[in-house]
């Protein structure tokens, strides 16, 4: 079984040594294998930082840049494109999810689940975040008629039908699990513990919001934009009682 593990790197210059070199101990149980990273418009030399790195010896080591940002889940799609692996693996550069936890996601993959995720515990992101997230599980729960816990985990596994399918379908949504609901698959989530942030996250509250809204859009679902309005609402009240106290 040949992997394909796809991170979308922009501005990571500073991590990412431990990202390459964790990369390479993990693929080396899956030899053929291959990383690919997407350089999704950074500049800070990030793009110039990989290609100076070596391929492991067990893999391959793709680098696939583009030339301006164009956000996460487009660099996700632009990697899947360039993939050749049975499996597909996506992953943040920041390894908040160890690397290692993929052998979980690999091994309760069944014959008939095409698409595993991780449900991430003990998560270290502000009360806000985690609010909007829990909101946003919900209301895909319920678009979709299937339960969702954490549609936002970057840290899935994808078997190769569903990616052909996805890259044919990738002008439709850029956000790659919505697209995957969308086009009938179910999504089988897999509770994992995440490590201690490196970084800050980069996801601000006015970016969660234009990201929601863009994802409200293309889902097609006008409610989720009035449901939305009243979760934020509900979330000013809730984080000014938490000030006030």
């Amino acid at each position: 079984m040949k992997i394909s593990l796809v991170i979308p790197v922009f501005n990571e210059s500073l991590i990412l040594d431990r990202t390459i070199s964790c990369a390479s101990e993990f693929l080396e149980a899956f030899p053929g294998s291959e990383a690919v990273f997407v350089d999704d418009g950074s500049s800070d030399g990030t793009c110039e930082f990989l290609r100076k790195k070596c391929p492991g010896k067990f893999f391959s080591f793709k680098i696939i840049a583009h030339e301006k940002n164009q956000g996460q889940h487009s660099a996700v799609i632009t990697g899947m494109k360039n993939s050749k692996g049975d499996l597909i693996l996506t992953s943040d550069a920041d390894l908040q999810t160890p690397l290692e936890n993929f052998h979980f996601l690999i091994q309760s993959m069944t014959t008939k689940d095409k698409i595993t995720s991780a449900i991430r515990k003990k998560r270290s992101d502000p009360f806000i975040r985690r609010l909007f997230s829990f909101i946003l599980n919900v209301q895909l729960s319920l678009r979709f008629k299937k339960k969702i816990v954490d549609i936002g985990s970057m840290f899935k596994c994808y078997k190769r039908e569903v990616v052909e399918e996805i890259i044919q379908h990738s002008d439709k949504n850029t956000f790659v699990p919505v697209l995957a609901l969308q086009l009938g698959y179910s999504i089988k989530e897999i509770q994992v513990v995440q490590a201690k942030p490196i970084r800050k996250s980069r996801y601000s509250t006015p970016r969660l919001v234009w990201l929601y809204l863009k994802l409200s859009l293309e889902t097609g679902v006008f409610w989720h934009i009035l449901l939305f309005v009243l979760a934020v609402v509900f979330s000013i009240i809730i984080y000014a009682a938490l000030v006030l106290l």
